[in-house]
C-alpha cells in the first residue's frame, strides 16, 4: 500500500510540473496547509494580522488593462479559526495617515495624539471585531504600513500598548520557524 501511495505521489507530481491548472490546485492545497500550521503555532490568546497591498481588477479585466486603485486589505488568522478579511480602504489614505504619524512622531516640538488617533480608527479600530477579545497580536505589514508603530496608536483614552501586546513579524509563516510556541513572547522586530 505505502508503495502505491509512493508511486501515486510521483506521478502527481510529474503531471502538476507539466499541467498548469493541476499545479495550481496542487499549490492551493499547499497554501490551505500553510494557513492551517500558522493557525495552529499561534497561542489561543493571539492573532496574526497581515496587511497586504492590492490593487483591484474586476476578474473579466484582461491583465494588460490598468488596474484600479491601491487599497490594503487585513487578513487576520487566530488559532481557533478561519481567516477574516477586512479591506481598510484606499491606500494613499492610510499611508498618509502612516506619514503623518511618523512626522509627528520624529518631530520633537510636533503633537502626535491627533495623528496617533487617526491612524488608530484607520488601521487597528477595523480589526477589533475579528480579534475577538484576543490581545497579543502579531503584525506582518505591506507597504508603508512596515513603518507604523502600533503600539503608539491612540484610542482617545489609551495608547494600543495598554491593552494590547504587539510584535512583528515580515510574515505569517515566519511563526513556523519560531522556537518557543509554548508561551515565551514571538521576536518583536
Amino acid at each position: 500500500m505505502k508503495e502505491l501511495s509512493e508511486q501515486a505521489e510521483r506521478i502527481e507530481q510529474d503531471l502538476a510540473s507539466r499541467l498548469a491548472p493541476l499545479r495550481q490546485r496542487r499549490e492551493i492545497a499547499e497554501l490551505a496547509q500553510v494557513v492551517s500550521q500558522v493557525a495552529a503555532a499561534l497561542r489561543e490568546d493571539e492573532v496574526l494580522v497581515e496587511f497586504v497591498a492590492f490593487t483591484e481588477r474586476p476578474p473579466e479585466q484582461k491583465p494588460e488593462a490598468p488596474n484600479g486603485p491601491l487599497h490594503y486589505l487585513a487578513l487576520i488568522l487566530a488559532h481557533d479559526g478561519e481567516p477574516a478579511m477586512i479591506d481598510l480602504g484606499p491606500a494613499i489614505l492610510l499611508e498618509a495617515a502612516a506619514v503623518r504619524l511618523q512626522a509627528a512622531l520624529s518631530d520633537p516640538k510636533a503633537t502626535y495624539l491627533a495623528a496617533a488617533t487617526d491612524s488608530y480608527q484607520r488601521l487597528f479600530a477595523p480589526l477589533l471585531p475579528a480579534f475577538g477579545g484576543r490581545t497579543r497580536v502579531v503584525i506582518s505589514a505591506d507597504g508603508v504600513l512596515d513603518l507604523v508603530p502600533f503600539a503608539a496608536l491612540h484610542d482617545g483614552q489609551k495608547f494600543v500598548i495598554a491593552s494590547h501586546h504587539i510584535s512583528y513579524v515580515t510574515s505569517g509563516r515566519d511563526l513556523l520557524r519560531s522556537d518557543d510556541k509554548n508561551g515565551g513572547s514571538h521576536s518583536i522586530v
